[in-house]
Order: C-alpha cells, then sequence, then structure tokens
C-alpha cells in the first residue's frame, strides 16, 4: 500500500490497505493508509467514515481512542489540509443507498438512458463545484443503469495521466474485455483489433500497411483511433444499451475531451449514453450534450441524512457541503462545534501571529467582514487591519469577494469565534451594535442582534420592533409579529405592546391584541391605544364601536400622523356604513394638511367616497396622486386606490384601462399574500368581463370568488358574487336563476359588513329589473322609485339613475305619461355613472320607448365600448347583437 501511495496509485493503496484492515481492525498504520488514499483519490467522505467505524470499534472493543497520529490525519482531511494537497472532498453521503436531493439529476441521467434505449446515443456533463458529489451521483446512477439492462463501464481521468491521449477510453475499453468471452477481445475490437490491439498490450495481428500509414499522421491517426473506440462502443450496444461514465473529465487530455465533443454526432443513432463529470471551476472547453448541475443539498435533503431535528441548524453550518453533514451529524446537538475543527483552527490560528486577533474579532462579528465595524470594535486603524485581513487570505480563513473579505466556511468562523472569551465577544458586541445604528438606514436586525449578544437589552427590544414594523410594510405580518414577542422578552415597553397590537389584529388574533392594548393602557398608552383598538374593532366588522374609538382618539392625538391615522379611519368607517355626509367630513379633515404617509391612507379612501358618490374624474385625480410604492402600515392603501380605479375606469367606459388596473390590482394582491382580498379582483374581473359579453368566464371568476370568500367568511365580496351571478342570470332571461341568487345575496344583510348599505341598493335594483322582466310593472315602479328617493338620500347617483331608469321603463309599460326629456338626461348620465352598463341600458330603454334616436345612442356607445375592449371586443359584438337590432 505505502509503495503504490508513493507512486501516486492510490485506488490500489486504498485497496491494499482496506485488506490489512480487513485482517487487523485495530491496525491504526493501515487505517491512515486508507484514510489518506481514499482523500487523496477524491473521496473524503469514505475516509472520514473509516475513521469513525473504527473509532467506534476501538472505543467499544478496546475501550481505547485513536492514536494522536490518526486524529491529527482525521483534522487534515476535514479542513482538507493534506501535506502536498489533493482532490478536494467529492462525496455526497457515504454508506447509503439513496441520495437525498438529487432526485431531479437522477432523473436527468434516467432521461438520458431512455433516449439511448430507443437508439439516440446521447452525451451527458454532470457539473458541479469540487466536493459536491458527482462521483457519489455516478456510483449510484450506474448501478440503476445497470438494473435497466445496460452494461456500465466507469472510468475516470487523473492528472497523473493527462499526458497519455485517450487513455479514460482505452481503459474503457479494456474493461470491456475484461467481461468478454475471449481472452485476446476479439469479440469486442473486431476489425479494430490491429489498431486498438498494440495500445492495449494485447497479442493481435499487426494491422493493415494501410493503417499503418495512417499512424504516421498524427491528424489521421488521432481520427482512425477515435473511429476505432466508437465502433467498439457500437459494436458493444448491438447486445444491448451501454453506458459509458468518465469521472473526473476536467483532469482528462485533449484527445479525449476532443472525442467527447464528437460523441452526439458519431453515436446519435446508437444505443449509448455517455456521462462525463467534471468541475464547474475548470475551464475545460466541450461540445454538445446536455447539462446537469449540482448545487449544495437543501433543507429536505439535509433532514433525510441527519434528521429533522438539526436539519436546520447543520445545513445553516455546513452549507449544503455532504462533507461537513457528515462530521457535524456526529455531535452532540449541545456541542456548538466538533473538538477536532476547534482544535485545528485555533492552532492555524495562533500562527497568524498579530493578525489572530482581528480574525477572531472579525468571526465574532459576522460572516462577512466590514471594516469600518472591525474598526469600532478593535479600535486598530483600517491600515494594520487590511494587513492582518490579508494574513487571513494568505492562510485560507478569509476569501476576497471584490472589496469585500468573506470568511471561506461558516465552521472555520465559529472556531474562530469559539476562542474569543465571553466578556470580549460582548464587548466586540456593543461595540458593532453602537456603529452599526449610528449608520444611516441601518438595519435594525443587525443592531439588534449585536445589541442582544452584548448585553444592551432595551437597545435590542427598540430595533426588534423598528424591524417588525418594516415586516408589516413588507406584508409579512406572522414575521412581524414573531419579532415582536421576541422584542417584549427583552424589554416589555408600551411601543412594543402597541405594535403587537396592530399586527395582532391584522392577523386576526383579536385576544391578544386586547391583552396587549390592556397592559399599553395600564403602562399609560392613550391616543396611540385608541387608534389600535379602533382597527381592532373595525377589522371584527364592529362599525359602530371603530367609529366611537376612532373619533375619540382624533380627539386627544396631539402627533399629526396619529390623529390623520384616526380621522381616516372615522371616515372609511363612515362610508363602508353608508354614512357618506360623515365620510366627508371625516375624509376631508384628514386630507387636509395630512403628513406624506398618513396622508396617502385618507386620500386612498376620499377617492373610494368620490367612486361612490358619483364623480369618477375626481377619483381617478386622486388615484393618480398616490405614489404607488408608498403603503401605509395597517393596511394596504395601494390596493385600496387600484380598486377604486379600477371601479372608476369601468364606471367611465373605459374598460382596457380598467383591465390593466385590474392586473395590477391583482399582482399586488399576490405579492401581498392577504387571504381576505384574494376574491375581490375576481369580482372585478367578472364584472368587466361581463359587460363585455363574456358571460361564461364571468360566471367561472364570480364562482372562484365564493369558493374563495366562503370559508374566510367574508360577507362583503360574497355578496357582491351573488348579486354579479344574479345579474348575468337577468342579463339572458334566467329569471327563476336570479330569484334564487338574490334570495341568497338578501341573506347576508342579517350580517354586519362592508358596503352593506351598497349591496343592498343593489339587490333592489335587480330586483326592480326582475319585476320588469317578469311583466309585475307596478312592482317595478314601486321598487324603482323607493330604491331611487333612498340613493338620492345616502348620496349615490349610480343606483338613482338607474333606479329612475326602471321606473320609467315601468310606468311607460303601463300606459303613464312619462317626461321623454328627463328619460334622455338619465340617459346621458350613463356615460358618468354606469360606462360598462351603458349600452344595454340604453338600448333596454329605446326598446320599451320605441325611440331611435336612442337605439342610435345604444350602437354608438356600443361601439366605443367595443373600441375599448381589448381582447374581449369579438365577444361584446356577438353579445350586442341581438340587443341593438
Amino acid at each position: 500500500a505505502a509503495a503504490a501511495a508513493a507512486a501516486g496509485d492510490w485506488n490500489s493503496a486504498a485497496d491494499l490497505a482496506k485488506e490489512v484492515l480487513a485482517a487487523d481492525p485495530y491496525d491504526e498504520v493501515a487505517l491512515r493508509a486508507l484514510m489518506d488514499a481514499l482523500a487523496r483519490s477524491g473521496r473524503p467522505a469514505s475516509a472520514l467514515a473509516v475513521y469513525a467505524e473504527t473509532r467506534t470499534r476501538l472505543a467499544e472493543d478496546l475501550g481505547l481512542s485513536p492514536s494522536a497520529p490518526t486524529e491529527t490525519l482525521h483534522d487534515a482531511i476535514l479542513l482538507d489540509e493534506l501535506p502536498g494537497g489533493g482532490p478536494r472532498p467529492s462525496t455526497a453521503v457515504t454508506g447509503t443507498e439513496e441520495l437525498p436531493g438529487r432526485a431531479q439529476a437522477i432523473g436527468d441521467l434516467d432521461a438520458l438512458l431512455d433516449q439511448a434505449q430507443r437508439g439516440h446515443g446521447q452525451l451527458g456533463w454532470v457539473e458541479g463545484e469540487a466536493g459536491i458529489g458527482k462521483s457519489r451521483l455516478l456510483e449510484v446512477w450506474s448501478r440503476r443503469a445497470a438494473e435497466r439492462g445496460a452494461h456500465v463501464v466507469a472510468v475516470a481521468a487523473d492528472e497523473l495521466g493527462r499526458s497519455l491521449p485517450l487513455q479514460p477510453l482505452l481503459d474503457a475499453v479494456s474493461e470491456l474485455i475484461r467481461r468478454s468471452a475471449t481472452d485476446d477481445g476479439r469479440d469486442v475490437l473486431g476489425a479494430d483489433a490491429g489498431v486498438l490491439g498494440p495500445l492495449l498490450g494485447l497479442p493481435t495481428e499487426p494491422a493493415p500497411a494501410a493503417y499503418i500509414a495512417s499512424l504516421t499522421d498524427p491528424g489521421a491517426g488521432q481520427a482512425l483511433l477515435f473511429a476505432a473506440i466508437f465502433s467498439v462502443l457500437r459494436r458493444q450496444a448491438d447486445h444491448g444499451p451501454l453506458v459509458l461514465i468518465v469521472d473526473d473529465a476536467h483532469f482528462a487530455d485533449t484527445a479525449s475531451m476532443a472525442w467527447l465533443g464528437q460523441v452526439t454526432r458519431r453515436l446519435a443513432d446508437a444505443r449509448v449514453v455517455v456521462v462525463a463529470a467534471r468541475r464547474t471551476e475548470e475551464a475545460v472547453s466541450r461540445h454538445g450534450g446536455a447539462t446537469i448541475s449540482l448545487g449544495p443539498l437543501d433543507l429536505e435533503a439535509t433532514t433525510a441524512i441527519v434528521g429533522p431535528q438539526r436539519a436546520a441548524e447543520l445545513l445553516a453550518r455546513s452549507g449544503g457541503h455532504p462533507l461537513f453533514l457528515v462530521e457535524l451529524a456526529a455531535v452532540h446537538a449541545d456541542a456548538e462545534l466538533p473538538a477536532s475543527i476547534r482544535h485545528a483552527v485555533e492552532e492555524r490560528c495562533r500562527r497568524a501571529g498579530p493578525a489572530a486577533g482581528t480574525l477572531q474579532a472579525g468571526a465574532v462579528i459576522g460572516p462577512d467582514v466590514d471594516l469600518d465595524l472591525l474598526a469600532a470594535a478593535t479600535g486598530a486603524s483600517p491600515r494594520v487591519l487590511l494587513d492582518h485581513l490579508e494574513e487571513g487570505v494568505r492562510r485560507r480563513f478569509l476569501v476576497e469577494h471584490g472589496a469585500r473579505f468573506v470568511f471561506a466556511h461558516a465552521l472555520v468562523r465559529e472556531a474562530l469565534a469559539a476562542a474569543v472569551g465571553a466578556s470580549r465577544s460582548a464587548y466586540i458586541h456593543r461595540q458593532v451594535a453602537r456603529a452599526w445604528a449610528a449608520r444611516p438606514h441601518a438595519d435594525p436586525l443587525s443592531v439588534a442582534h449585536h445589541a442582544r449578544l452584548g448585553g444592551e437589552l432595551a437597545h435590542a427590544s427598540a430595533m426588534l420592533v423598528e424591524a417588525a414594523r418594516l415586516a408589516v410594510v413588507r406584508f409579512d405580518q406572522s414575521r412581524a409579529r414573531q419579532l415582536l414577542d421576541e422584542a417584549l422578552s427583552l424589554d416589555d415597553t408600551v411601543e412594543g405592546r402597541l405594535e403587537r397590537a396592530r399586527v395582532c389584529s391584522m392577523l386576526a388574533q383579536y385576544e391578544q391584541t386586547a391583552d396587549d392594548l390592556a397592559v399599553a393602557q395600564s403602562q399609560g398608552a392613550g391616543s396611540e391605544a385608541l387608534e389600535v383598538a379602533a382597527w381592532s374593532a373595525h377589522f371584527q366588522r364592529h362599525f359602530d364601536e371603530a367609529l366611537t374609538l376612532a373619533d375619540a382618539g382624533a380627539q386627544q392625538a396631539t402627533d399629526p400622523d396619529l390623529r390623520t391615522s384616526c380621522l381616516a379611519l372615522g371616515g372609511w368607517v363612515s362610508l363602508v356604513s353608508g354614512d357618506l355626509a360623515g365620510a366627508e367630513s371625516r375624509l376631508q379633515a384628514a386630507v387636509g394638511g395630512a403628513p406624506d404617509t398618513s396622508g396617502r391612507l385618507a386620500e386612498a379612501w376620499l377617492a373610494w367616497l368620490r367612486m361612490n358618490q358619483g364623480l369618477p374624474e375626481e377619483t381617478l385625480r386622486l388615484v393618480k396622486r398616490q405614489p404607488g410604492a408608498g403603503l401605509a402600515a395597517y393596511r394596504f392603501p395601494n390596493a385600496y386606490a387600484l380598486m377604486a380605479a379600477t371601479m372608476a375606469q369601468a364606471m367611465l367606459g373605459r374598460a382596457d384601462e380598467a383591465l390593466a388596473t385590474l392586473d395590477a390590482l391583482a399582482a399586488d394582491v399576490t405579492r401581498m399574500g392577504a387571504q381576505r382580498w384574494t376574491p375581490r379582483p375576481l369580482n372585478l374581473r367578472a364584472w368587466i368581463v361581463r359587460n363585455l359579453g363574456a358571460a361564461g368566464e364571468a360566471d367561472e371568476l364570480n364562482r372562484a370568488a365564493i369558493e374563495a370568500a366562503r370559508p374566510q367568511g367574508l360577507a362583503e365580496p360574497l355578496a357582491n358574487s351573488l348579486l354579479d351571478l344574479a345579474s348575468g342570470r337577468l342579463f339572458v332571461g334566467d329569471l327563476d336563476a336570479t330569484a334564487g341568487l338574490l334570495s341568497e345575496a338578501g341573506s347576508l344583510a342579517e350580517t354586519e359588513h362592508a358596503f352593506r348599505w351598497r349591496h343592498q341598493l343593489r339587490g333592489r335594483l335587480i330586483q326592480a329589473r326582475l319585476d320588469l322582466a317578469g311583466g309585475d310593472l307596478a312592482a317595478a315602479w314601486s321598487g324603482g322609485q323607493s330604491l331611487a328617493e333612498e340613493a338620492g338620500r345616502v348620496g349615490s347617483p349610480r343606483y338613482r339613475v338607474q333606479a329612475r331608469l326602471v321606473a320609467a321603463m315601468a310606468a311607460h309599460q303601463s300606459g303613464v305619461l312619462t317626461d321623454r326629456d328627463l328619460v334622455h338626461g338619465l340617459l346621458l348620465r350613463l356615460d358618468e355613472v354606469a360606462g360598462l352598463e351603458a349600452w344595454w341600458i340604453t338600448a333596454e330603454v329605446a326598446r320599451v320607448f320605441a325611440v331611435d334616436g336612442w337605439a342610435e345612442l345604444a350602437r354608438s356607445r356600443a361601439g366605443r365600448l367595443q373600441r375599448r375592449a381589448g381582447g374581449y371586443a369579438s365577444a361584446l359584438e356577438r353579445a350586442a347583437a341581438p340587443r341593438l337590432d
């Protein structure tokens, strides 16, 4: 074994040492020879596994630990510090038949074999950085391919063979001959025996004169050799699919690489798969074939290897590198780091001289070395620190990424940090926290992390509260709740309690909201607690209580933002409750002179008020003033604004603009991840496309909205869905279905919900139209008249205009004289309050009154809408044709 190792024949050295160890399982000299050979042949994980097995055997059988030389070799393999270098780790998990995290790669290789079995030759490149598991993948898959009936030949290139042209491929031919029925390999070589035999040391007859002549020309000779090897593989594939694996192809000679470059062309119709593995960091040219890239293991794969309890921790510490997973998994969960790694790193650090303290301080701070923070922690000048960091790079503790220094591996950093005493570590963290907090736009989580480790718990708590606010703005309330729980565990403050109450109200965790508000009020919270309580009541649809709390908060607030927020909320609650006058006074007060942040929310809700007041142009003016990116912390004003804009554009008949705005709204809702908003874009789209002639699509959208709203108990979008469906059924003359849907929607009137007043108005309008369609003219007239009066009292011209038109049609059909000028004026108002529906409402009125001018107006409106219908233009044309005749 020693002689083979001295000659660089690591595979033979490993085989021989393994035989010795099998005969004497306690022989540490053989163990070290085996470990060294395995590591240098690119199998360090196997070396570590042999070590672990022997260590257990020594402990259990003899009560001994491995000797110091064995431990030293183990540390060197683990830290990739074998004397004289050698291949880096290249296996995934040793001793297992499964390959967690490599299912995709296995599947890709299987697909190559599938194609080859159909007679389509394939070339695949397995690529990945050193130590990522390429060899292990090929080892496992080769057995899988053999089980599927393929003949598998596996070879590898190495540095000692780079000067031998085509050596890996000739090794493959030799392996095929070894498996053959004849000693001279004639059944494998066939007519190519004269060319390949001499190169393989076989007693073959000399090649024909033409072949010998061609060998004097390097180009022709290489082509001849290429052709011979291809012919051998083709002949072998005649007996069954053949898989040729070439591992470590980055070490292959140029001729072998040139041969690989011809595989896809020369074996295109053969049942052959050639798979070559190479490191991504090696600049080796290649041509053709499929690429299968391997990356670090993910959490699922790590869990499969080490179990669920420590998977996340070990993944973070190992960076997904299988070698370190094997070692770390053997360590008790309470241990910070394997002692072998820690001691080896400490010894290396001591040899760094004056730079050792700098490297240790940097390790305490984190994986990225920030020169300014390091200077704050050590008191050293940046020039001295740079000298120390460069020494760290030379000793492979650090690597340079552009202008940054980064620790080479998490385990190395942990080992360095573990050598720093607790008091000094706390001091370093305190200095870093203060220096970081002084920076503009400092990351609050980073400041909190260092402040807490430095013992400054109040500072850490305040930063966690700030981080929670950022989490809310980014629509992650659950993360915000976690941060606030952590903040309050460090320092129970009024600010933290109020923020958690806000977040819990968004998460519908109302009991926790109430508890936090009670504690905050006992600690002296005033108008802020009223504001949060008002929001909580609003989210629970306790509108009267919310209005009382919001008004009280606005009266007591001295902070402009807080006062604006209370006024805006009070205005919104008034609007959703049907008090448009109260909404007007509160929202106008909120908008007037409001700070930018809270004013955006007030303007968004004022836009909703204008839309309900039948002022879509004013709605759009307010919406366009929204910055778009800025969102208030409590709710989603951007989504509110986009929803108002969609409805305003649709009311004006600008279907294309409405659909485009709706796309932005849907994307915003998806980005928010707020399930309560999911049904709203669906219903809006259904309303628009139904009036553009896509009735079937509209029905499907409404049903999807119902499926999203019903489990959450969302009465508002559910009522919208049912009323939309009822309107659609009435449009096609299905009166019974319309009545059923109206009845179902009417049952929701018993449930307090936002805009219940508007749903009631719309339900009454559909009922009046249903009575008109069913011939109950008295009910249609009475319903239209009373609805127009109620809509006028509330201040909703959209329903007032439509209701008066229904009443006018009922009166006319009943023989009552009707003022046609008044009707004409109502029809003209439709362009502003019901632009989407204007074409078919006008057509209905024209048919009832038999006025050609109104029929022409209906056609004109349909044509104008069609020009703005985008992809729905044809659908609208088809739907409008029978109504406009």
